[in-house]
């Protein structure tokens, strides 16, 4: 795998060691971002900080949509032009995305949970 690819998983762990509630808005952030290690590393994080991560449970539905979306827009592709000429990177794709929303579930789950919701 490519170095960069090891230098941003070291990133991400730090991250999600080092936050606390004030790294909440950068952590919101981080759920916008194009990559999704980032996405999960950033879920995880703020499951970690429970309550004082209730401002981010919007940014976590969207998230939850936008994954949505990207597995519908794979289905259409598919639907579109038959099977993938990679199905290895596609299954690699929707592997992250499980994960991804696994995290984000979670994080909602341990919020809402500590906020007595």
């Amino acid at each position: 795998m490519p170095r960069t690819f090891f230098r941003k998983e070291r990133v991400h762990r730090a991250a999600e060691k080092r936050a606390g509630p004030e790294a909440v808005d950068g952590l919101i952030k981080a759920l916008g971002s194009d990559d999704l290690r980032a996405r999960l590393a950033a879920a995880r994080a703020l499951g970690e900080i429970g309550l004082g991560a209730k401002a981010a449970v919007p940014a976590l539905n969207s998230t939850l949509e936008y994954i949505a979306a990207r597995r519908e827009a794979h289905n259409i592709a598919r639907n579109l032009v038959g099977s993938p000429t990679d199905p290895a990177l596609v299954q690699a794709e929707f592997e992250e995305l499980d994960a991804t929303e696994s995290a984000v579930s979670e994080a909602i789950r341990k919020i809402e949970h500590r906020a007595g919701a």
